[in-house]
C-alpha cells in the first residue's frame, strides 16, 4: 500500500514484480520505469500467481506492463479503478492467464510531476485524480483547513487518488532523502549484520539509520506506528555487503513513538525512535 516501484531492472522477466506462486494485494501502488531483459516490466506471473491490484498505477514499463509465464501452472490477475497503459488489451496472458478487468480503469498517461522528494506525484491536469475507488474506506485523508478536499500530497477531493499518493495514508509520506553506501576505504567491511540507534533520537522532522550488511541480502527497513501498523517502507531491495545510511524527514507524521524494523536475510532487529515537534 502506497508503494513505488520505479526504475527498476531484471535481466529476464519482472522489472517491477515478479510473482511466483503468491497472491500480493496491490492497494494504491506506482509502478512505473522498470524494465525487462525479456517480458513482464511491471509484473510478471507464473505458477498459479493472483495478485489484485485496485487503486494502482502501471505506466513506463517495458517490455510490457504486465505479463503471463508460458511455462507454468495458470495464473490470474483482478484489476479495479487502476490505470495500466495499453489497458486490457496489452495485458498478455500467453494463453496461461486471466484477467479479471473490473470497473474503473484507465488507459490514461498518469501525467507524473517531477519534483525533486516526490517524482511520481500527480500534476493538477492528471486525469488519475479522484479515480480511485469511490468506496469511502478508500478516501484520500481530508485537508483539515480545507474540508471536503484531499490533503497533500493527494489532490483534488477526498476521493482516491489512484497510485502512491492517494488514499487514507497516503498522508503519513515521510520523505526518503537518500540511501548511502558507505564504501570509504578506510571502513573495514562489516563482519556481521547489525541495526544501529536513529540520531538525532529524539528528534524533529529529520532523522538518520544506520545499518550494517555483512553478505548480499535481500533487505527491508520498514518503520511502523506504536500500534504496530506500517507507516512506510524505507527500504526495499537487494544490497551488497557494506555499511548503510538512510536519511528521512518525518514532516508529515505527528509526534509520538515510532518503531523501525530490519530484516536482511534471517536477520532480524527492532528499534524504538521518538519524533517530538
Amino acid at each position: 500500500m502506497n508503494v513505488i516501484i520505479a526504475d527498476n531492472f531484471a535481466g529476464l522477466f519482472g522489472g517491477g514484480i515478479y510473482c511466483q506462486t503468491t497472491s500480493p494485494l496491490l492497494i494504491n501502488n506506482t509502478i512505473t520505469g522498470n524494465s525487462a531483459g525479456d517480458d513482464g516490466g511491471g509484473i510478471y506471473c507464473r505458477n498459479n500467481s493472483n495478485p489484485i491490484l485496485k487503486n494502482c498505477i502501471l505506466w513506463g514499463d517495458s517490455l510490457v506492463e504486465i505479463y503471463f509465464s508460458t511455462s507454468s501452472n495458470p495464473s490470474t490477475i483482478t484489476i479495479s479503478y487502476s490505470d495500466i497503459q495499453g489497458g486490457e488489451a496489452g495485458i498478455l496472458t500467453n494463453g496461461n492467464g486471466t484477467v479479471n478487468w473490473f470497473e474503473g480503469n484507465m488507459d490514461e498517461d498518469p501525467l507524473f510531476e517531477n519534483t525533486t522528494n516526490h517524482p511520481y506525484i500527480l500534476s493538477d491536469a492528471s486525469l488519475c485524480q479522484d479515480a480511485g475507488d469511490p468506496n469511502p474506506i478508500y478516501n484520500d485523508s481530508e485537508d483539515p483547513t480545507n474540508p471536503g478536499f484531499a490533503r497533500w500530497p493527494a489532490k483534488g477531493t477526498i476521493r482516491n487518488d489512484m497510485g502512491a499518493y492517494g488514499g487514507p495514508y497516503a498522508a503519513s509520506w515521510s520523505i526518503v532523502t537518500d540511501v548511502e553506501d558507505d564504501k570509504n576505504e578506510n571502513l573495514q567491511q562489516p563482519t556481521e549484520f547489525s541495526l544501529s540507534q536513529n540520531y538525532p533520537n529524539p528528534f524533529n522532522s529529520a532523522t538518520t539509520i544506520q545499518y550494517s550488511i555483512k553478505e548480499r541480502s535481500s533487505v527491508e527497513l520498514v518503520l511502523y506506528d506504536i500500534l504496530g501498523s506500517q507507516v512506510k517502507v524505507l527500504v526495499k531491495e537487494n544490497q551488497d555487503a557494506g555499511n548503510y545510511k538512510v536519511n528521512f524527514d518525518a514532516n508529515n507524521l505527528a509526534s509520538g513513538l515510532y518503531l523501525y524494523r530490519i530484516q536482511a536475510g534471517s536477520f532480524i532487529d527492532t528499534k524504538k525512535m521518538i519524533l517530538l515537534k
